[in-house]
């Protein structure tokens, strides 16, 4: 919800001053194969594009009147005083600098990690000529147009829009880039680093780091090179998973399958009404049961076993860690 408010997402709303020639140009910057031609064209729609905003400007500004409503509007929204976007955190009376927040942000996290706090690195090794297939540029426009626009970019400013603009030949550039990474089994320093931002959760006290959450910012280079494995490991891992297993696959959504779940629920306790304990028979579905209000939270689990395709659930008092 925090970052729901503070960063803009998804595929954006298209430009106020876009006009028709614009999305002509457009068009042809798409259909174009030389890439040098394609760069003069991008550089000469973004020229018109400043040329249409400033043109708009001007004939707002033409158009201000101290006795129209919408210039007050106007003026009153352009000085209107803008929230904070990272809120002041107090600890005993002292606000903390921004490197004190970086700080006390994580050493929080680290107390609340459910896994080993000295566990050995994990080192990729490098993978041979033979067996490593290189990333073509089919894989590459793929990943590129699944990219969201209107993201906040990484360390390195590289935004994602300036991605999917790229020419052919650093379209090129970047392939060898990827597959030389995947293959060495390493990936540029500037790619490991994120800039953490605390946003405050909604209708909490700014006072206590329990109350912020952090949102990571990282390079869109990786989330690229990301996107491209991710969906190479999918390929590989779908004919080995079992077809009741949903989640995290196409086309089978966690909620799809608490519905069954629940229908299957219903039909019982309709037929027969258990107080204690309840038995639900559910013949296509083997379900591991997780929190769905809080991410990633350890949960102390009772009562629960599963059966080929039986689930015996036992209620519990069960609480979120």
């Amino acid at each position: 919800m925090a970052a729901r408010r503070t960063f803009p997402k998804g595929k954006g709303v298209a430009p106020l001053f876009w006009t028709p020639g614009l999305t002509k140009l457009n068009k042809m910057v798409q259909e174009r194969k030389n890439g040098r031609k394609r760069d003069a064209l991008i550089r000469w729609r973004r020229k018109v594009l400043a040329d249409t905003a400033l043109g708009r400007w001007k004939e707002n500004v033409s158009k201000l009147s101290a006795t129209d409503s919408a210039s007050w509007n106007l003026v009153k929204s352009i000085y209107a005083p803008r929230p904070l976007t990272s809120p002041v955190l107090v600890v005993d009376g002292h606000p903390l600098t921004k490197r004190q927040r970086a700080q006390a942000l994580p050493n929080m996290r680290m107390t609340r990690s459910t896994k080993a706090p000295h566990a050995p690195e994990m080192k990729i090794p490098g993978t041979r000529h033979s067996t490593f297939q290189h990333i073509t540029e089919a894989e590459l426009d793929v990943a590129l147009r699944e990219l969201s626009s209107g993201t906040v970019p990484g360390d390195d400013k590289n935004h994602c829009e300036e991605l999917e603009q790229l020419g052919k030949v650093s379209r090129r550039c970047m392939l060898r880039l990827f597959n030389c990474s995947l293959r060495i089994g390493q990936v540029p320093a500037k790619w490991r680093h994120g800039i953490i931002v605390p946003l405050l959760k909604p209708n909490m006290s700014a006072s206590s780091m329990a109350s912020f959450r952090p949102a990571t910012h990282t390079s869109a280079l990786c989330k690229l090179m990301e996107r491209i494995v991710a969906r190479r490991v999918s390929d590989c891992i779908e004919d080995k998973l079992q077809p009741q297993q949903a989640g995290f696959r196409p086309a089978r959504s966690t909620l799809d399958t608490l519905v069954q779940v629940t229908s299957a629920v219903r039909r019982r306790t309709v037929r027969r009404r258990r107080p204690r304990s309840l038995t639900v028979r559910v013949p296509s579905i083997q379900l591991i049961m997780a929190a769905l209000s809080k991410s990633f939270c350890p949960l102390a689990w009772r009562g629960i076993w599963l059966r080929g395709s039986r689930a015996f659930c036992r209620s519990a008092r069960r609480r979120c860690g």
